[in-house]
């Protein structure tokens, strides 16, 4: 841990990078003080509702226990994964987001969930892309990689058209085209990819 702790301090050191940390918990190689130790300098974190549940202050308002926790550690954002439950995203002064899962999956093998919604939230945050697509393209990942046993899949963006197509339909009871829905998502991709040369 010791080595791990002296690269995080000298990543650190660079302004240049936002940190994400994923918290992921295995007992018993972990010890509470050295992970709140690397959340000190994170900018964004996400961990589980069990991981929540060990770190923070026991509270049993989970989006509240969720939001002291964002603060305590001065994080610019938190995603709080919660299985069949979807997820609840939290950023600085902005009302937390809790996004619903879209298609009920049969569990085939949860390892890695966590990791296929991080793979896909980090970049989303780093785009500036709102929170309520943060948390749908975290569960839409995160519900690929539990009905496949081993992650033999990647998410494609058919895949990922589809679901959204479903999800505006499930929400306002209108559809989109695979058409519209696919220049949706491209002037959303322009809109970020301008945020981040502005910046």
């Amino acid at each position: 841990m010791a080595g791990l702790l002296a690269w995080w301090e000298r990543l650190c050191e660079s302004s240049a990078f936002m940190r994400f940390v994923d918290v992921n918990l295995r007992a018993p190689w972990w010890q509470r003080q050295s992970v709140l130790a690397l959340l000190e300098d994170a900018d964004w974190v996400k961990l589980n509702r069990d991981e929540l549940a060990l770190l923070g202050d026991g509270g049993t308002d989970e989006i509240a226990s969720a939001e002291r926790f964002r603060a305590t550690h001065g994080l610019r954002g938190l995603v709080l994964t919660r299985g069949s439950d979807g997820a609840l995203a939290l950023e600085d002064d902005a009302p937390p987001v809790e996004v619903r899962p879209g298609d009920r999956v049969q569990v085939v093998d949860a390892v890695g969930a966590g990791d296929a919604f991080l793979s896909l939230t980090a970049p989303c945050v780093v785009l500036g892309a709102p929170m309520d697509v943060v948390g749908f393209v975290g569960n839409v990942a995160g519900a690929e990689a539990v009905a496949t046993v081993g992650h033999r899949r990647y998410l494609e963006r058919e895949r990922l058209e589809d679901l959204a197509r479903w999800r505006r339909y499930e929400d306002t009871g209108e559809c989109l085209s695979q058409e519209e829905m696919t220049s949706w998502l491209d002037s959303k991709a322009r809109e970020a990819a301008e945020r981040v040369r502005e910046s």
